[in-house]
């Protein structure tokens, strides 16, 4: 979302009050980082690099004030948003099918995307699953960037979140 949406969904959330006099809540499920595309090609596709959110966020035309805005919504209780991951894949899972160069996922990657579920008939594992393993052995690995996105969004927002939801899949009790 752009500094305008958020402008225009506040002032929208504005117009309408409860019995009360409180306006509706919007409470998105946020995501704190993206793969960093820039640095994992200039790295030569060696190591898998996240960038935070707010670095995401310089990189769009007007932009730039979406943090601004989600602390603004919460002030005016508009907007509560909550706990979604850190980025939106399985880093493991997504990173292999880059390194193997899959045709769909490297030119997602070249438009600065994480890609399709499927590409030319071609089907992909759950990649965009990024907090269920297949195997035990990914949850301390799944925990650690459980806890990298808590600490962000802990930093973005000034509070620990209420509530999260896993991306695109159920994460395991463990988590």
């Amino acid at each position: 979302e752009s500094n305008e949406d958020l402008e225009k969904l506040f002032n929208l959330l504005l117009e309408f009050k409860d019995s009360t006099g409180r306006p509706p809540v919007f409470t998105p499920f946020c995501n704190m980082a993206n793969p960093d595309f820039d640095r994992i090609k200039a790295e030569s596709f060696t190591e898998y690099y996240y960038e935070t959110l707010d670095k995401t966020c310089q990189k769009y035309p007007k932009h730039d004030r979406l943090l601004l805005y989600w602390k603004e919504g919460e002030r005016n209780r508009l907007f509560c948003p909550q706990l979604h991951g850190r980025e939106h894949i399985h880093v493991g899972r997504w990173w292999e099918l880059l390194k193997n160069k899959d045709e769909g996922i490297r030119k997602a990657f070249e438009l600065n995307s994480v890609g399709p579920s499927a590409y030319r008939g071609i089907s992909y594992p759950n990649y965009l699953g990024a907090l269920h393993p297949i195997k035990s052995d990914e949850i301390p690995g799944l925990h650690q960037i459980l806890e990298d996105a808590g600490r962000l969004y802990q930093e973005y927002l000034g509070h620990t979140p209420e509530s999260f939801v896993a991306p695109n899949a159920e994460e395991p009790a463990e988590l």
